[in-house]
């Protein structure tokens, strides 16, 4: 008895191996196909900033506390560009870092839709 149970647990075990290797791979398979272009790196390409527009310091963000909070504060500072949404979403990734960059760098901007 004690041997079947060291055996499924083998068996578990030798399948989340398996599972993780795929993962693993997975992730070097869609890391090779990102590509390196401008347009595609850049959130907003072809939206230029208002002359003589002063970036504000903004509050950074790495994903530890309120994101709500951080979007406030963000959008307070934007004072000068506007109802721009572009130059906005444009400036958005100068206030992340951590793990709130590492998830946004992740999305698919392009698609957004709200």
């Amino acid at each position: 008895m004690e041997k079947d149970v060291k055996a499924k647990a083998d068996d578990v075990l030798s399948r989340e191996i398996c599972d993780l290797k795929k993962a693993m791979k997975n992730l070097q398979t869609n890391r090779g196909n990102k590509s390196l272009k401008y347009e595609d790196l850049c959130v907003q390409p072809d939206i230029d900033l208002p002359v003589g527009y002063k970036l504000p310091k903004f509050d950074i963000f790495n994903g530890i506390g309120d994101p709500h909070t951080h979007l406030r504060a963000y959008c307070d500072k934007l004072v000068g560009v506007g109802r721009d949404e572009r130059v906005r979403v444009k400036l958005f990734i100068r206030s992340l870092s951590g793990e709130a960059l590492a998830w946004y760098t992740q999305q698919d901007l392009h698609k957004w839709r709200d």
